[in-house]
């Protein structure tokens, strides 16, 4: 399974159309279409500290107006099987506010990557 940093290195300038998927065994990366709300954006991908359930996760840049991808919860790197995809946190992740995510279930202890289409 690939690290946090091995991640963002596969997704950095790789472009603005695919979407990233936690499986049984590893990560399905795949293309995704533009939509009316996502031509002429820009991906970014970040990662954060995860939280407990319900509880605003920063993630700097993110906006409402912002259309979500992918949200995976991955143990830190210090974790005896550091860097795996414990969950993929996506259907359970909104954007709350301005700088902020928030997922229904508990991230705490571990790390989110998190992949957004910055609409311009």
């Amino acid at each position: 399974m690939p690290n946090l940093s091995r991640i963002r290195t596969l997704l950095s300038g790789r472009g603005a159309d695919l979407k990233v998927k936690a499986t049984s065994t590893g990560l399905d990366i795949v293309p995704v279409p533009p939509t009316a709300s996502t031509v002429g954006s820009r991906l970014r991908v970040t990662h954060a500290a995860g939280a407990a359930a319900n509880t605003n996760i920063p993630i700097s840049g993110i906006t409402t107006s912002d259309v979500l991808v992918s949200v995976l919860e991955i143990q830190p790197p210090t974790a005896t099987s550091g860097g795996t995809i414990k969950a993929d946190q996506t259907a359970n992740a909104t954007i709350n506010s301005n700088g902020n995510i928030r997922i229904s279930q508990d991230t705490s202890g571990n790390q989110v990557l998190v992949i957004w289409w910055d609409v311009e």
